[in-house]
């Protein structure tokens, strides 16, 4: 008898689990990681414009040093700055415009090494 009602409450627990698992899945926002085709944001010649957008929106709380080490040693500097792109667009105040702005000075500050 206790064997039989420890295999239907693992059982319940199981379905619970799967049903949770499917609800929560279906909840959450999943992000969209660009193809190798896809154009990778790259920094313009002048960055001034990425370097008042990160002092408006983001040097409050973030340094600019810290968030453009994020790119050093990094393999795929396009993918970090997606993901870059992703977190500003979640996080942050900055038009997409700004966010690409934002991204283009981190990335020529990690290339300039400051």
């Amino acid at each position: 008898m206790r064997h039989t009602a420890v295999k239907y409450v693992s059982l319940a627990l199981v379905v619970l689990f799967v049903a949770a698992s499917v609800l929560f899945s279906g909840s959450v926002e999943r992000s969209r990681v660009p193809g190798p085709s896809e154009a990778v944001p790259q920094p313009p010649a002048d960055t001034r414009d990425g370097r008042g957008a990160f002092e408006r929106y983001c040097a409050s709380c973030h340094d600019a040093g810290e968030m453009a080490a994020t790119f050093e040693g990094v393999p795929d500097r396009g993918l970090a700055a997606v993901e870059m792109l992703g977190f500003l667009d979640q996080h942050g105040r900055s038009s997409a415009a700004e966010d690409r702005e934002i991204v283009a000075y981190l990335l020529q500050r990690s290339r300039e090494g400051r």
